[in-house]
């Protein structure tokens, strides 16, 4: 009774100096892009027009390049909001071209290498494109069947915490997808010394066209606060949200900051019984938490394991669990070329050529336009490519391949005979035990001769699901190997 006692103590003072800093707070938990830019009348890029919002300004934008940079102090504000609470809620309204590809925001880097961080509305592809940079390599995740590019006003919400990424067009929730690293661990607090925030403006050529408004960073409150305030019915999470890091502190933050009382329940919402569940499952989280490092650790052991069973050496790439020897180039999507460069995969878009015509087309697996119509590609020598095959797993992150033939007696066919593109069905229930299964095995490497009898490799992994709590690990070969002799030129 005397520790519920100190405890409830404790928070009521905690609660009260909550309410003090959110009666102290300046306007750094909102972050109004265009408000910080200060875009001037007379600004050639953009044309200042009527927007859903009738309380707040909307740009038309002509020119994203003459849109003037998110000052460099409120860059590094906007980025210690971010560590600070592991993740941001951005905000934002737009009537986006229909099937275009734009980017509504861009963290660029000063040399103009590219984006450290980019959102892409891929009206081509019907996506939202998060692009970003780590350990020089550039990867994108996509949150799939977003329906924005309308050429119609869309207000969406975008929440970001650590590696987790969930969307939401008006009071719907359209998808989630999960980055390769956390958020805090991309933009970090160096990154305003050698990049710059802005609006519109592709890091490449994905210029946005179409009209913008009420570009907000969003900090101190919640997802379910942000859509209630939209008139949305209270379904996302609960009054409370409790986050525990992995050194075991906790943190509690309310949606009820700023109420003036001194009665913690009406502060909190939450009798003391209540608390003490709380932490009950605050302890519980930390065995989570525990086990999660473990099989972190294990992921990491079986990798290394993987690489010596099939003799990867210095030098070498596994991407989407195929093998890459080093200089190796692949197409992993239509705009999207890689790169093995001494094991790492760097990837890039595709850049394309002005084309001197009206009538231009894109073919179907290909990202630039070609003058003429489809029945004039023929000669390239290509089938047309197949349908993409089914997901490599049946939750969590998997790959998609499809595939074209080539007439090599009549043509010298130019590019890839395969493409990979990553897929996505449903996140893993990790609740309950469950046995692994193998995924579909990897297109054939090249062979290992030039000439006479090589030999060629394939593999598969044990992903489909991953074997969980206790389950059965996958039976069978993980990597099959096959000699063909006199497939190569004479020597």
């Amino acid at each position: 009774t005397m520790k519920l006692t100190g405890i409830f103590l404790l928070l009521m003072l905690w609660s009260c100096d909550s309410t003090r800093v959110a009666e102290s707070r300046d306007d750094n938990s909102v972050y109004d892009l265009f408000e910080l830019i200060q875009v001037p009348s007379t600004n050639r890029g953009v044309t200042q027009v009527k927007g859903d919002d009738p309380y707040s300004p909307a740009y038309k934008i002509f020119n994203p390049d003459l849109i003037p940079q998110v000052p460099e102090s409120a860059f590094r504000d906007l980025i210690d909001s971010i560590h600070a609470e592991r993740g941001f809620l951005l905000l934002l309204n737009f009537k986006q071209s229909k099937r275009t590809r734009g980017s509504l925001l861009t963290v660029e880097k000063q040399d103009g290498s590219g984006p450290v961080f980019e959102i892409v509305s891929n009206g081509k592809a019907n996506t939202l494109d998060i692009v970003f940079s780590t350990e020089n390599k550039q990867q994108v995740v996509s949150i799939e069947d977003v329906d924005l590019a309308t050429g119609h006003w869309k207000n969406i919400t975008l929440f970001v915490q650590e590696d987790r990424a969930q969307l939401y067009a008006g009071c719907d929730e359209v998808n989630t997808a999960e980055l390769e690293a956390p958020i805090q661990s991309i933009l970090t607090q160096e990154t305003p010394a050698s990049a710059r925030l802005r609006v519109g403006k592709g890091a490449v050529k994905d210029r946005f066209m179409g009209v913008l408004q009420n570009v907000r960073f969003v900090f101190g409150t919640t997802l379910d606060a942000i859509l209630r305030n939209k008139g949305c019915q209270s379904s996302v999470t609960t009054d409370t949200m409790i986050l525990k890091n992995l050194n075991g502190s906790s943190a509690i933050r309310t949606e009820y900051t700023g109420h003036k009382t001194k009665d913690l329940q009406m502060v909190c919402g939450f009798s003391c019984e209540d608390l003490v569940s709380m932490f009950k499952e605050l302890k519980g989280l930390g065995v989570v938490v525990k086990e999660l490092s473990n099989e972190l650790r294990q992921l990491t052991d079986e990798n290394k394991l993987i690489k010596n069973r099939i003799g990867i050496h210095s030098g070498v790439c596994i991407h989407n669990g195929i093998v890459r020897k080093n200089r190796d180039e692949w197409t992993v999507d239509d705009c999207t070329e890689c790169t093995c460069q001494n094991s790492a995969t760097v990837c890039r878009k595709i850049s394309c050529p002005l084309i001197p015509c009206a009538n231009a087309t894109v073919p179907d697996g290909e990202c630039c336009p070609r003058c003429g119509t489809p029945s004039d590609y023929a000669e390239d020598g290509w089938s047309p490519w197949s349908e993409w095959t089914h997901c490599s797993v049946s939750c969590g992150r998997g790959i998609q391949q499809r595939g074209r033939s080539c007439d090599r007696i009549n043509n010298n066919c130019e590019g890839t005979s395969v493409q990979t593109r990553d897929c996505y069905l449903q996140e893993c229930d990790k609740r309950f035990k469950q046995d692994g299964s193998w995924s579909h095995w990897s297109p054939w490497s090249s062979c290992s001769v030039t000439c006479g009898a090589g030999v060629i490799t394939r593999i598969r992994l044990c992903n489909s699901p991953t074997p969980q709590l206790g389950g059965k690990d996958c039976e069978g070969e993980e990597t099959q190997k096959g000699h063909r002799p006199g497939w190569m030129a004479q020597c």
